[in-house]
């Protein structure tokens, strides 16, 4: 529902799990990109968090998509991870972003390290490095970074709570080629996550506040992490949905006869007999009350009407 998503890695979708046994071999991407994610090293196997399925890494596990575009000449990009690591005073144990192929030195990377969620970032390949942390602590997080080159402003955040800063480049993200990485980032040294990695979600637009927030509250609820979240955040007791305006969004509806809707139509051989009142407390019903209402057969601008007669 919100534009720009260009991965989506959702393990309670266990279709999106390509598995050998209890092991996984693949996550595949449900957004339009359809990503591969596969086994570098380690293996990943099924698990569960708060009840819902979920991947787990032993602290030897790394997966990977080898030359990674979709963030090539990017003016925004934004990360949003749940996880839930036991080894957070490890040093940058990445959780999921890219990295350099030439040199495996960061790109855009979620990392753990030293008890901080740490993002880290560059534009261009071998310019500086500029990062951004919050503390963390074992257990589970929604993790969201963020960087626009177009501003220069960027961010982490840590179950809703997020640390900012401005002064950071701008341009747009460079064109060298990258590789996507969960769990390590192949550097020598860096460590290796231990824990579940549950959903992981990248956007290149520019994701407002009020969009950030919609995305904790989906990922809070979806994992059990409501209450992680604080209490000033807008979807920490009710999750986020995004449907059309109804009538009876709007005060006290008392009737709400809508032909357009069928089910709420009692007919026979395309004459009206009932019709019900939709979606309000009242639960009343209309009747026949002369001539002779036809419904069905007749349309107005593709939708069903009744014609004739009175109720």
């Amino acid at each position: 529902a919100i534009p720009g998503c260009q991965l989506w890695l959702d393990a309670a979708d266990r279709s999106s799990l390509t598995l050998s046994g209890n092991n996984i071999t693949q996550w595949n991407d449900k957004s339009s990109n359809a990503t591969a994610m596969t086994v570098s090293t380690g293996t990943p196997v099924l698990s569960n968090y708060n009840g819902v399925s979920s991947v787990y890494l032993n602290g030897s596990t790394r997966l990977q998509s080898l030359n990674y575009t979709r963030i090539r000449g990017a003016s925004n990009v934004n990360w949003f991870v749940v996880a839930d690591v036991s080894n957070v005073n490890i040093s940058y144990g990445l959780l999921i972003g890219t990295v350099y192929s030439a040199d495996f030195f960061s790109q855009n990377t979620l990392y753990v390290n030293s008890n901080t969620l740490l993002y880290f970032f560059r534009r261009a390949y071998q310019t500086t490095a500029i990062s951004v942390s919050r503390a963390v602590t074992a257990g589970g997080v929604v993790g969201g970074a963020a960087v626009s080159y177009s501003t220069g402003a960027y961010s982490v955040a840590s179950n809703g709570n997020v640390t900012s800063a401005t002064g950071g480049p701008t341009g747009t993200q460079d064109s060298n080629n990258v590789h996507l990485y969960i769990g390590n980032d192949n550097y020598p040294g860096d460590a290796f996550i231990t824990g579940t990695i549950s959903e992981c979600l990248l956007y290149t637009s520019d994701v407002t506040a009020s969009q950030r927030q919609q995305i904790e509250g989906y990922l809070a609820h979806k994992w059990g992490l409501r209450t992680n979240l604080p209490t000033t955040q807008p979807y920490r007791t009710i999750p986020p949905f995004v449907r059309p305006l109804i009538p009876t969004d709007v005060g006290v509806c008392e009737f709400w006869f809508d032909a357009a809707d069928q089910r709420t139509i009692d007919s026979s051989g395309g004459t009206l007999v009932t019709m019900g009142n939709k979606g309000t407390t009242q639960g009343s019903n209309i009747t026949v009350r002369g001539g002779v209402p036809t419904t069905g057969l007749v349309v107005q601008n593709g939708l069903n009407v009744i014609r004739g007669g009175s109720l």
